[in-house]
């Protein structure tokens, strides 16, 4: 009876998770908005300036985050049952080293692009009107990385509907609120790249008020952590760090190659159509978030049979979400892609996520958790 209930519940919280994170992405229609808006009023040269700059800070900004936000979600999910004074203290001395690591790293790498942005604008992009924009956004990175730090405690609670609030609903909106604001001072990619600090800084604040709502009962003050504990905390998220910054590279290398191989006007009109394509990654972006907090307790409490059983499920629906690609290229092998594009001189190809990947994704990655 135990483990049908454990089941149930195990089965409800990734359900409810995968609910929300499937709200939050519907909701990124804000942004969706946002990138036509900017393509009509700003200009596509002006979106493609703006769509570089945020590709390397938003790249440099996992660097500034050094894979803390995993390891708030471990550590709270590990720790969050114990309700003494003694469990009390650790939890919030680890939550502290977490946010001061997270801190110091996201103003030091925004230090380093502001000084670079002369650097990669030129060199790499050949577009010395990205300098500007480059360092502008370099000011974002901190607001970026306290954001994923303050929502990372919540995803440690297995509560979902604040990273749907805050970084799929609040921000976007602000985003594309602020660019319809500027619409008149006709700012070029410095409107956009306004807009975007204020949302980053609003979204920020929004995090932060969510987390010392749910944390209070910790109090403020805490004994500094212990070297070994630091030690071992920086060894789990340094791998998980540098694995980021590669994954979201890699991501993001079409459209850099667009700005640094064509044009910035190019990069724009290719930032438009990722928007529009982010929807095939709909279901492994609702199941990754919650799915780690679970892994990081059942395996915690070394509740071996929860967590194969938890596999088992969310390794099914992940295969069931994927299932319209197999089945459009089992029937329909010679139809091409509706992700296809064109930008003269040369084509360029989105390819949707196979649904295998997306699960290897999920399956494998969640243990670092």
């Amino acid at each position: 009876m135990v483990d049908v209930k454990s089941n149930l519940s195990d089965a409800r919280d990734l359900g409810k998770g995968l609910l929300y994170n499937l709200l939050g992405v519907l909701a990124k229609i804000s942004k969706a908005l946002f990138v036509f808006v900017a393509a009509r009023f700003y200009g596509l040269e002006a979106l493609g300036l703006y769509v570089l700059a945020w590709s390397v800070a938003d790249i440099s900004s996992k660097l500034g985050l050094w894979g803390m936000d995993k390891s708030l979600v471990r550590d709270i999910a590990r720790f969050n049952t114990d309700r003494s004074a003694q469990g009390k203290q650790h939890l919030g001395s680890l939550i502290y080293f977490s946010f001061g690591v997270g801190l110091v790293a996201s103003l030091l790498v925004a230090l380093g692009l502001y000084l670079a942005g002369p650097l990669i604008a030129v060199s790499i992009f050949h577009e010395i009107q990205l300098i500007v924009p480059l360092r502008l956004l370099a000011l974002a990175v901190p607001f970026v990385v306290l954001t994923q730090l303050f929502i990372a405690t919540t995803k440690g609670l297995r509560m979902m509907q604040y990273e749907v609030l805050v970084r799929q609903g609040i921000e976007p909106l602000v985003l594309l609120v602020g660019t319809l604001v500027l619409i008149p001072f006709d700012a070029g990619p410095l409107g956009l790249i306004s807009a975007h600090i204020v949302a980053s800084l609003v979204a920020a604040v929004a995090a932060c008020v969510v987390a010392l709502n749910k944390f209070k009962h910790l109090g403020w003050k805490h004994r500094p952590l212990g070297k070994k504990e630091k030690v071992e905390t920086l060894r789990f998220t340094s791998p998980i760090a540098l694995t980021a910054v590669l994954n979201l590279a890699v991501s993001r290398t079409d459209i850099l190659l667009v700005g640094a191989l064509i044009n910035s006007a190019s990069a724009g009109l290719y930032g438009i159509v990722v928007e529009i394509t982010a929807v095939v990654k709909v279901v492994f972006l609702g199941l990754e978030p919650v799915f780690a907090p679970i892994v990081a307790e059942l395996y915690h409490t070394q509740q071996k049979q929860r967590l194969k059983r938890n596999y088992q499920l969310v390794t099914r629906w992940l295969l069931a979400g994927g299932f319209y690609r197999l089945w459009h290229w089992r029937y329909f092998p010679g139809k091409s892609s509706p992700y296809s594009i064109s930008i003269p001189p040369r084509p360029i190809t989105l390819w949707p996520y196979w649904p295998l990947p997306m699960g290897s994704s999920a399956v494998f990655a969640a243990p670092k958790a």
